[in-house]
C-alpha cells in the first residue's frame, strides 16, 4: 500500500482461527483502494477500486461483492467453487437503469446465515426502494421487495448473523425498523 499512504483497518471478521479476514484500506481518502485479505496462511485476497461488500461464507467458500472494472460482480475468495452470481438487469425485468449484464441490485450489505442462505441489501434497477437479493442453500436466487418496511435508501444498510438460518438487517440513516430473515421468511422485530 506504500503509493496509497498508511493502510487503515477497517473490519476483521470470519470464522476464527481458519477463516479470519481483514477489510482494509489505503490512507488517500480519493482513491482508497480497499482490500479483503484472509489472515490464515494463504495469501488470498481481493483489491477493489471503489467499495467492497462482506465477506460472506457459506460453508468453507468466501464471497465479497466489490464495484470494480468491468463492474458490479461477486467475487469467490477462498474454499471450493459454488454457483452464486447476481441476478442481471435482464433477468429481473429492469426496464431502465441496469437492462445489460450488469446486476440488478449493486450490493450495499452483504452477508450470509450459518446455514447457509446469502443475503445482500440493495436497490432494484437503480430505483428508490430497497431489495434483498436472496440465495437459497442450493443457490437458487431471488429478489424480496422491503418497501413496505423501508422507506428510505439502503446506503449504510448492515447485515448480522443469527443462529440457524436466520440473519438481522438494518437500514442506514433514521429509519429504525429492523427486519429478521428466517427459514426463508423476512419479517420485521416490533419496534422498539
Amino acid at each position: 500500500m506504500s503509493g496509497l499512504g498508511k493502510g487503515l483497518l477497517i473490519s476483521v471478521g470470519g470464522r476464527a482461527p481458519d477463516l479470519l479476514a481483514a477489510v482494509y484500506t489505503g490512507g488517500k481518502g480519493r482513491i482508497a483502494q480497499p482490500i479483503f485479505q484472509l489472515l490464515t496462511g494463504k495469501k488470498e485476497s481481493v483489491e477493489g477500486i471503489t467499495w467492497m461488500r462482506g465477506p460472506a461464507r457459506v460453508g468453507e467458500t468466501v464471497f465479497v461483492a466489490t464495484e470494480m472494472v468491468p463492474g458490479p460482480q461477486m467475487i469467490l475468495v477462498h474454499g471450493p467453487r459454488l454457483e452464486r452470481h447476481l441476478i442481471t438487469g435482464t433477468e429481473a425485468g429492469c426496464q431502465s437503469g441496469r437492462v445489460t449484464s450488469e446486476p440488478a441490485v449493486i450490493p450495499e450489505a452483504l452477508e450470509s446465515t450459518p446455514a447457509g442462505t446469502m443475503i445482500s441489501l440493495g436497490r432494484l434497477c437503480e430505483k428508490p426502494g430497497d431489495v434483498a437479493e436472496v440465495w437459497e442453500k442450493d443457490g437458487k436466487t431471488r429478489i424480496v421487495d422491503l418497501g413496505r418496511w423501508w422507506k428510505h435508501g439502503s446506503y449504510g444498510s448492515w447485515l448480522l448473523k443469527g443462529e440457524g438460518d436466520e440473519l438481522f438487517a438494518c437500514p442506514g440513516g433514521w429509519n429504525a425498523v429492523i427486519l429478521r430473515y428466517e427459514d426463508g421468511e423476512l419479517s420485521a422485530l416490533p419496534d422498539l
